[in-house]
């Protein structure tokens, strides 16, 4: 049985470490690491599993023999859009590998702005402003305590961020695609104006969807006149422009990105201080690479065994065009 796994980037974050290569290299199966390919320049060698976060358009036209695609993370759109999906395919994602990272890294934005850490950086050396108590002049300062904030994408990681939250008497409420209560009042996306317009605070968690691309649009941004808007979702859920528009007009006080079109408004646009942005890096965790490993460890063996029901983080492909 043969792997081919594409966890393997010239960059930390995405590369499985040394000492966790060696322990898979002791399992019964044959693993080939990508060396920073992508699958569609393996077309020598066959493989019966798929395991990393790039699955290419073409993998079944490359890869006629692939019966299980394991995700290391928990967005399933690069799934959506591989042609000829068959209904015998196996496909499990990474179930919270992304919810402690994401949470801790959705704090330090609201923390940093609120704090004004990208000033307090800036001037650390400057005696006269730090001795002459200037900082107010530099830009707002405010606590979270008892902020209204409102997070769109509610899911497991917006309920580790309330835990963070409730603990400085947060008011929040939830958007997620269908209005529930859940300990608190969650909207229906289509309801998203109304849930952001009291809001202090709002923050993006949205999967990508087709329907959601530009939800943070010029509309939007009329809607809320807020303190802080943060988005740790996908680049395509904010309308740049619009975003620019709301901090140059000072309509919204401070915003971060974890993630931004590379050629967009953003990336073109001169530094502000009220933009804090992050190159996508609000899921690293240190504990990653460990459970990462000990999950597709203990799937490989119920997958081997037959016991497929038992697998973790099972993806119904039902709603996806199968052929």
């Amino acid at each position: 049985m043969k792997v081919f796994c594409d966890l393997d980037l010239d960059i930390r974050m995405y590369s499985v470490p040394l000492y966790l290569r060696e322990r898979l290299d002791a399992l019964d199966v044959n693993i080939q690491f990508s060396y920073g390919e992508n699958i569609s320049n393996q077309t020598k060698m066959h493989f019966d599993i798929y395991w990393g976060n790039r699955p290419p358009e073409n993998l079944f036209e490359i890869q006629k023999n692939i019966k299980w695609i394991h995700l290391g993370c928990v967005g399933i759109d690069r799934i959506q859009k591989i042609r000829c999906l068959r209904k015998d395919l196996l496909v499990t994602n990474s179930p919270g590998s992304a919810t402690k990272g994401v949470a801790n890294h959705t704090m330090y934005q609201i923390m940093n702005m609120y704090r004004q850490g990208s000033i307090l950086h800036k001037i650390k050396n400057n005696i006269e402003i730090i001795q002459g108590r200037k900082l107010y002049d530099q830009g707002f300062f405010d606590v979270l305590n008892d902020k209204k904030v409102t997070i769109v994408g509610y899911g497991d990681i917006g309920r580790e961020l309330r835990k963070y939250l409730e603990a400085f008497n947060c008011n929040i409420i939830g958007v997620a695609s269908k209005a529930r209560n859940e300990q608190i009042k969650i909207y229906e996306i289509k309801d998203l104006l109304k849930a952001v317009e009291n809001a202090d605070i709002v923050i993006g968690l949205l999967p990508e969807k087709e329907e959601l691309k530009q939800v943070f649009n010029q509309t939007f941004f009329n809607s809320f006149c807020g303190d802080l808007f943060i988005n740790n979702g996908r680049a395509s859920h904010v309308n740049e422009s619009a975003l620019l528009k709301a901090l140059n007009k000072n309509i919204i006080k401070g915003a971060a990105l974890d993630n931004y079109q590379p050629d967009g408004a953003i990336a073109r646009s001169e530094k502000k201080p009220n933009l804090l942005l992050s190159p996508h890096i609000a899921v690293c965790n240190p504990n990653y690479w460990e459970k990462q490993t000990k999950l597709f460890t203990s799937n490989l063996k119920k997958f081997q065994s037959g016991n497929i029901k038992a697998m973790h983080g099972m993806v119904n492909l039902n709603k996806f065009v199968l052929t």
